[in-house]
């Protein structure tokens, strides 16, 4: 064994070990119901995890999620993983996600979400994988965009390409929490812009973002893509309401 090697083991051993005293320490806790979590469970309990309302949206081509962009934009498919309910274990598990820096959470929800893709027997698969983009100003602010862990995680189990540069915020939004269908749609509706349009030519493309409530900001955004000439476009949600 060379030098290297040696040196690379033993600070993956020093790297293990602090986060074994780290975890005695500062044990760590469900992202739902806040009990401490073993090492084999991570970030959610097993108790939280079984009580999760996964949807059956990988069953049928025609799901209440897809039905919200019935007469807006040719959808052709689109999947949620979990049902969106305030309040809610998904909701508390959400928030962490976007605002406590919880930003594993993301990933964990894509992987889940591919391995029940993978067996979705009607699907066409994608060519692209993307994702909602955020505003500069926002990025910079949280430091993270909490839809790309669970797009590349997707992509990672479906063996399709993510690309993280066909879609722009051109202007930062106010939260779109309180506001009405028409008003977000209003919100939304100019704020982004397709770029790469080569790579977005004649593609299927999987746009994915965290939770969906009337569709205003992928509806924008599938346009957006189908006007820069996408084949065809597809959503993917860690959650809709």
């Amino acid at each position: 064994m060379n030098n290297e090697v040696l040196i690379n083991t033993k600070k993956d051993t020093n790297i293990a070990m602090i986060k074994d005293f780290i975890s005695m320490v500062f044990p760590a806790t469900c992202v739902s119901c806040k009990d401490t979590v073993n090492h084999a469970e991570k970030l959610i309990c097993t108790s939280c995890r079984a009580k999760l309302p996964v949807t059956d949206h990988y069953l049928y081509l025609e799901n209440d999620f897809k039905a919200k962009f019935y007469g807006k934009l040719p959808v052709k498919h689109a999947f949620a993983y979990l049902k969106y309910t305030t309040p809610s274990m998904v909701q508390a598990m959400l928030h962490q996600l976007k605002y406590k820096g919880v930003e594993e959470i993301s990933s964990m929800l894509g992987y889940w979400h591919g391995a029940q893709l993978q067996q979705c027997k009607y699907m066409e698969l994608p060519d692209i994988i993307t994702f909602v983009p955020l505003h500069k100003s926002k990025l910079r602010k949280r430091g993270y965009n909490q839809v790309q862990g669970y797009a590349t995680a997707i992509s990672k189990t479906l063996g399709i390409p993510v690309q993280h540069d066909i879609l722009a915020r051109k202007l930062a939004t106010k939260t779109q929490t309180k506001k009405g269908r028409f008003e977000r749609w209003q919100n939304v509706n100019e704020i982004f812009i397709a770029q790469n349009k080569s790579v977005i030519q004649d593609k299927h493309i999987l746009l994915t973002d965290d939770v969906v409530t009337t569709g205003a900001t992928l509806e924008a955004c599938g346009n957006r893509l189908l006007e820069a000439g996408a084949r065809a476009v597809s959503f993917a949600a860690m959650a809709t309401a």
